[in-house]
């Protein structure tokens, strides 16, 4: 089954058509020469994507870089024990026959602080 264009995608063709100062039926003609379809009610998301590709392109607007969130760390990563180096010249190695030193302990999703208590 195909996935319907969301209304983020929409609103994202009519602002851009705005801003080429496009009437509905020259955004119509261009959704036709682009995906086949003058109906923005017959678009999929990949449709849209296709159309909102072409509508930047006539645009000569740079697409904003996507933000990048951090990632939640899975369940199964524990956040509690520092992790090692394993280079020799590090300040030795332990008896795991890692570097010693800490590159990096996290507490939580974050580096370690100091002060914090482990």
């Amino acid at each position: 089954m195909t996935t319907p264009i969301t209304d983020a995608q929409r609103r994202t063709i009519f602002d851009l058509c705005r801003k080429l100062d496009f009437d509905d039926r020259a955004r119509h003609d261009l959704q036709r020469e682009t995906c086949g379809k003058a109906s923005l009610k017959q678009f999929t998301k990949a449709d849209a994507a296709r159309l909102i590709d072409e509508l930047v392109r006539l645009s000569g607007i740079k697409p904003e870089r996507p933000r990048i969130r951090p990632r939640k760390l899975p369940d199964n990563v524990d956040t509690g024990d520092p992790v090692y180096c394993s280079f020799p010249g590090a300040g030795g190695i332990n008896e795991h026959g890692m570097g010693s030193c800490p590159l990096i302990e996290i507490k939580g999703n974050r580096p370690a602080q100091p002060g914090d208590q482990r």
